[in-house]
């Protein structure tokens, strides 16, 4: 049996998170205790997902943009490894050095 990564504790982002699978993966993460950056065009209903995954203890970023505009995934990026100081589960880590 291999090892899973540490996921508590962990930052990770989810694209399309305000609703859907996306929506329940954010929730699935949150509730095994990693913090959440989630991205969609719809703020209310990211804010209202994040609120839900705060009640686990953790995180939550609310990212409202456009994923197809390449500056705006950058922001995304700067914006959870600001908020966190990483970026990823266990090992698999972002950083801002580019």
């Amino acid at each position: 049996m291999g090892t899973a990564p540490k996921i508590k504790g962990s930052a990770v982002v989810i694209t399309g998170a305000s609703s859907g699978i996306r929506r329940a993966t954010a929730l699935r993460f949150a509730a095994a205790g990693a913090n959440v950056v989630m991205v969609a065009r719809r703020e209310e209903a990211l804010r209202e997902v994040a609120s839900e995954c705060r009640r686990h203890g953790v995180r939550a970023l609310v990212v409202p943009v456009d994923v197809t505009a390449a500056e705006s995934v950058e922001r995304v990026a700067d914006r959870a490894v600001e908020t966190f100081g990483r970026l990823g589960v266990g090992n698999e880590l972002v950083t801002t050095d580019r």
